[in-house]
């Protein structure tokens, strides 16, 4: 089953009176996203506010997927589980800024709905999304709406936002909410290897404009590779260097520091990395939060993976005889890190790699 026809079949469960042009704007906003309707960032927000204080609170979801990587955001929702208003907007601005979508692609999944529909799978005729196409053409390929009877007994209040903002909110609301108190906040996240961490530092970073900083700059050199010290949990990162270089750094809140890049290919260090800190200053990578330095984290977030997930990843990533090693090796030393330390456990937050798929 195409996400198209998922998504429809959805909504239409939820709500069984959308007619056509709701179906048609529902595949319009998952090609398009939100960015085509933002010229104004200040009038929008202060659109959104007075909307915000108008719309009541409700039981609703907090978003609905719609595909294309998109979801709908809906604000009684979101008002009634305590989100603010600054939140909801600042999701939806950041979403804006990234316009996406084809006239092209659209039509190629209007298209894709005409024959689910010839197929007698959605109650809507092919002849019904010609008509209403076709009208819409001639005036000019308006802003698509919901039709009167969808407003009328649904009265949807919403924003179409990233649903990769929507997956990790919680994290985002708490990094928000030390950025009131503080000037600075770091970030750890950890998590076993081919648990996505990287990617979530990449969408944090992205929304917050946060520095990244990863842990594998940080792997243990040969010369310091003894039995003894491979023995202990976390012993194969090279602790001692991340407390010099970088933790103490954040502990007297320097604005700038560079920091040794070490390289598993040259088994060497190979560069330095200039960082200045920013607002947001984020740590990813397995031993992210060894107990040497856990304290200078704000926010800790851990990202977890099933076995099999991991093993796939791993293997497209790496190869195969990369994952034997990996499976002999390195999974059992995070596995007695994790466990020693109760590294989840102490983290605000667990996600788990599907996330962003």
């Amino acid at each position: 089953m195409s996400y198209t026809y998922r998504v429809l079949k959805k909504n239409l469960i939820r709500y069984p009176e959308m007619e056509v042009q709701d179906a048609l704007k529902l595949i319009y906003q998952s090609e398009f996203g939100c960015g085509h309707l933002i010229e104004n960032k200040e009038a929008s927000y202060k659109l959104l506010m007075k909307e915000w204080e108008n719309v009541e609170e409700n039981e609703d979801e907090i978003f609905e997927s719609i595909g294309g990587g998109y979801a709908r955001f809906n604000i009684g929702a979101a008002k009634k589980s305590g989100i603010s208003p600054e939140i909801f907007g600042e999701v939806f601005l950041k979403s804006a800024e990234v316009v996406s979508g084809t006239l092209d692609n659209f039509y190629e999944r209007v298209n894709e709905s005409r024959r689910i529909c010839s197929e007698g799978k959605l109650p809507f005729s092919v002849r019904e999304i010609d008509s209403f196409l076709e009208q819409w053409e001639k005036r000019g390929l308006p802003l698509l709406r919901h039709s009167e009877k969808y407003r009328v007994l649904y009265k949807p209040a919403y924003r179409v936002v990233s649903e990769k903002y929507m997956r990790i909110l919680a994290a985002i609301i708490r990094i928000h909410s030390k950025l009131k108190m503080n000037e600075k906040v770091v970030v750890g996240i950890d998590g076993p290897c081919g648990s996505g961490k990287t990617t979530l530092a990449q969408v944090l970073s992205e929304f917050f404009d946060g520095v990244v900083i990863q842990m594998d700059d940080f792997f243990l050199p040969p010369s310091l590779r003894s039995k003894e010290r491979l023995s202990q949990p976390g012993g194969n990162i090279h602790y001692e260097r991340f407390y010099q270089e970088v933790a103490l750094k954040v502990i007297k809140n320097v604005d700038s520091f560079k920091y040794r890049v070490f390289s598993c290919k040259i088994m060497n260090y190979k560069n330095e990395i200039a960082v200045n800190t920013n607002k947001v200053l984020i740590v990813e990578g397995s031993y992210s939060l060894h107990p040497l330095y856990d304290s200078i984290y704000d926010v800790k977030l851990f990202c977890n993976v099933e076995s099999d997930n991991q093993k796939e990843r791993i293997i497209r990533r790496d190869g195969l005889e990369m994952y034997k090693n990996f499976e002999k090796k390195w999974i059992p030393m995070e596995d007695k890190y994790f466990n020693e330390f109760r590294i989840k456990e102490k983290c605000h937050h667990e996600y788990l790699l599907e996330l962003f798929r």
